[in-house]
């Protein structure tokens, strides 16, 4: 991380560097040549280094996929500052095209690697629709900005004009995969990285189509401000990749994954794309439109956005009552913790996820000592209390990705994911001793409570219930083993 400050740094005095056009047009040519190469170098390293310690991981193929995209734009950078700086000529197309061009599929190919939260059937028709509203949105300002014009030069061979229409095609490719990435879910504990990241390909995108529309009108010189969005973009992807290695010395739980249904929420990003794709149409029409076409093209844009606030509006209300709705659905109403079926689900998916990552996970069965005794002495009032304090404290005492459920009567259940046994009997052990140490105030009379806790490990299991039948086993032997302890 002290090399991607470092790098940070550097970029930013590039970025004063151009705005204050130091230098003469000689001065500015070789430093725009040379400077880029040193952080596309390092940020190759980097990337290529958080895919070595992601070894096992789904994210490993993608943050390699990204360092091999940022080979390719450093051979190009190579191959244009040797042509430039030594030799003095600037061949276009050149060798230096085809590790630029190589660049956007590969990035596509990265980005799209990275792991997704799963999705059901009706969220990928609605992911896709929604992908297609943004990447629409996006090709119109791509073909206003950079293609359209394009097409109205003059070009002097096909091979010219095929090459100079590849560039733009690129941003949309990597705009395609952003989208993507950005409305189908990912891990929680990923969001940082791939926020820097996507932040960095976005700058990357607005710097490309400034030198397009820039040069279209012979109006770019090397370190302007393109140049300086440009090393921005790849400074912060830098630091994304820096921050993955850093974050790679144990592999991600698959407890932080994102669960279908665990939330309820809506993308902003569709509407965004709307906004902007008719905003474009309505700045054309009032510009180029004659009458009576402009008036009814802006009175359409107002339309379109009326209906669209109505929509937002709608969408909203209809998350907030989904989310209560699964919130009730999902919660055992006694305790406040996940209710058995929806332990299943989610539980499952953590299983099934842990098999493929090769991590451990274990599981918890928990049994509330002599509990028949506090119904039938205090009455279901005073036994309903002990179970909502029980319940309390074991979510104060197992981790956040941990899953606490009611299993039924006076039973609970626990998957720990990335848990080998040992630790998940010192895990239970902290909730029994923590249970034990409460004091339950039931009418007149303090009473004090233990735990029986089975544990178990998942390997070797073919599902959630071979794993849950070899905690509850454990269980009966803590029971035959005097109660008020933890067995594995």
């Amino acid at each position: 991380m002290v090399l991607a400050g470092f790098l940070m740094a550097y970029g930013l005095m590039f970025a004063v560097w151009t705005w204050f056009h130091w230098g003469g047009d000689g001065y500015r040519s070789v430093v725009a040549d040379w400077a880029f190469m040193p952080v596309n170098l390092v940020g190759m390293v980097l990337a290529w280094r958080a895919a070595h310690r992601l070894a096992g991981d789904p994210r490993r193929r993608a943050w390699l996929l990204i360092g091999a995209a940022l080979g390719l734009w450093w051979l190009g950078d190579v191959n244009w500052a040797v042509s430039d700086l030594i030799r003095h000529s600037t061949p276009f197309p050149s060798w230096s095209d085809v590790g630029y061009l190589g660049f956007y599929p590969v990035l596509m190919a990265g980005l799209l690697a990275y792991p997704a939260a799963p999705q059901r059937r009706g969220e990928r028709l609605k992911l896709t629709l929604d992908v297609a509203t943004v990447v629409i949105a996006g090709a119109m300002v791509v073909w206003f900005v950079a293609i359209g014009p394009t097409a109205r030069e003059v070009h002097d061979t096909v091979l010219v004009l095929v090459v100079t229409f590849a560039y733009p095609v690129g941003d949309l490719v990597v705009i395609f995969a952003m989208v993507v990435l950005m409305l189908r879910g990912t891990r929680r504990d990923d969001k940082t990285v791939l926020g820097i990241a996507l932040c960095a390909i976005g700058l990357f995108v607005v710097a490309d189509l400034a030198y397009a529309h820039l040069s279209l009108n012979t109006n770019y010189q090397a370190g302007s401000w393109p140049d300086a969005t440009w090393m921005l973009a790849q400074c912060l992807l830098v630091c994304a990749a820096a921050l993955q290695g850093q974050r790679s010395g144990s592999v991600t739980s698959p407890g932080s994954a994102q669960r279908p249904g665990e939330s309820a929420r809506f993308s902003r990003l569709p509407y965004v794309a709307m906004t902007v794709g008719v905003g474009l149409v309505a700045i054309v029409a009032y510009h180029t439109a004659h009458y009576p076409l402009n008036g009814l093209i802006i009175g359409t844009v107002f339309l379109v956005a009326v209906v669209m606030v109505r929509q937002l509006i709608a969408q909203r209300e209809n998350v907030r009552l989904l989310a209560h709705t699964t919130a009730l659905a999902s919660t055992d109403t006694l305790t406040g913790l996940t209710n058995r079926r929806t332990f299943f689900e989610r539980a499952q998916a953590e299983l099934s996820l842990a098999h493929y990552s090769s991590q451990p996970v274990s599981a918890l069965m928990i049994d509330v000592d002599n509990f028949k005794q506090i119904n039938d002495t205090y009455g279901h009032a005073a036994g309903d209390l002990v179970l909502h304090t029980i319940g309390a404290i074991g979510s104060q005492h197992l981790r956040g990705n941990d899953h606490l459920a009611r299993y039924g009567g006076d039973e609970f259940v626990a998957l720990l994911p990335n848990t080998t046994l040992e630790a998940a009997a010192r895990i239970a052990l902290r909730f029994a001793e923590a249970v034990s140490a409460e004091t339950f105030h039931l009418g007149d009379t303090d009473v004090t409570l233990t735990l029986s806790i089975g544990a178990a490990h998942a390997d070797g299991c073919q599902d959630l219930a071979e794993l849950i039948a070899r905690a509850d086993n454990a269980v009966y032997r803590a029971k035959r083993a005097g109660r008020a302890c933890v067995q594995t």
